[in-house]
């Protein structure tokens, strides 16, 4: 799924972008699932052995993604992947581009397998950072 959405068009890339060219991460509640599917996967990825600093990396990007799922609807500040030269993307973006180009609607309250999987290969193949508030 993550593979096909590399070809978005870059508007659809952006759509989580402020004014300024920093990603924000939009939170409405079709993004909470999003959120949550992300704060899982890197729950999981966090409990794995892997690379030094892996864990704790992982560990602090769950705990940012349960405060967007959870906490009140706001714009919030998730990791992102910078495009180049670029603005930075939300990752909660690029997975929800990939998944609409794919499903076209996001899942309810529950856990999607594949969604999971999607945010399990995000955080597993990009370069993300985690910036601060």
């Amino acid at each position: 799924m993550i593979a096909r959405a590399e070809g978005s068009n870059r508007k659809q890339a952006t759509a989580g972008l402020s004014s300024s060219g920093e990603a924000t991460g939009r939170c409405g509640a079709e993004h909470r699932s999003l959120f949550r599917h992300l704060a899982l996967a890197a729950e999981q990825i966090a409990q794995e052995d892997g690379p030094p600093g892996r864990s704790g990396r992982c560990a602090a990007a769950a705990a940012r993604f349960r405060d967007l799922s959870y906490g009140p609807t706001r714009e919030g500040h998730g990791p992102v992947v910078a495009l180049g030269a670029g603005p930075a993307v939300a990752l909660s973006d690029l997975l929800a581009a990939a998944w609409m180009h794919e499903r076209g609607a996001f899942p309810g309250q529950g856990i999607e397998p594949d969604l999971l999987e999607a945010a399990r290969e995000l955080l597993l193949n990009l370069a993300w950072e985690l910036r601060d508030l």
